[in-house]
């Protein structure tokens, strides 16, 4: 499986000890691999699950010169939010500046990390009971969810260093707390 070839080397290692590694679930139609329903990383209930769209409605037409008669229901399809789904900001910072050495009387102000915050799908009772201050598993989460963004970037043949190098940069920003 190509995809441990996309992550960076510290994140597979921190991968490895992670309780909230759960997969989302995958349904194969006509030889392409959709996702059918994704799971709370934390409990494994189900968030999203895909079926019939209520907005947009069904249609039925019958087909003409068969023996028996044929009627052909026509529905769209998407993935839909269950009553259990959420989602929890994570607000992570990013390094400003790499490190470099002053010479002589070189003067550099200092760059303020850059922070942002990484929106993560979770259900109803598990961010009710999640610790804001719980650093650990905040970034547990947020682990979870750059394993599944590898998963994602297989399951559609993405070039694997284009992967690796967007993981690597989101890999090293940090997590410090709920958004």
């Amino acid at each position: 499986m190509s995809v441990t070839r996309r992550l960076p080397a510290t994140l597979a290692a921190r991968l490895e000890n992670n309780p909230y590694r759960r997969p989302n679930q995958y349904v194969i139609i006509g030889h392409v691999r959709l996702l059918d329903r994704t799971v709370c990383k934390r409990c494994g209930e189900t968030l999203t699950i895909m079926c019939a769209d209520p907005r947009v409605p069904e249609v039925r037409r019958e087909l003409e010169d068969t023996e028996v008669r044929t009627i052909v229901i026509e529905r769209f399809v998407s993935r839909q939010p269950t009553n259990a789904y959420t989602s929890i900001d994570i607000a992570v910072e990013e390094p400003g500046h790499e490190p470099f050495e002053l010479r002589g009387d070189e003067t550099r102000d200092p760059i303020e990390p850059h922070r942002g915050h990484h929106r993560s799908a979770i259900c109803k009772t598990c961010k009710a009971v999640l610790d804001p201050s719980d650093h650990l598993a905040l970034q547990n989460l947020y682990d979870a969810d750059l394993e599944r963004m590898a998963l994602e970037d297989d399951m559609r043949d993405r070039p694997e260093a284009e992967t690796l190098a967007l993981l690597t940069r989101l890999n090293s920003r940090t997590v410090v707390g709920l958004a």
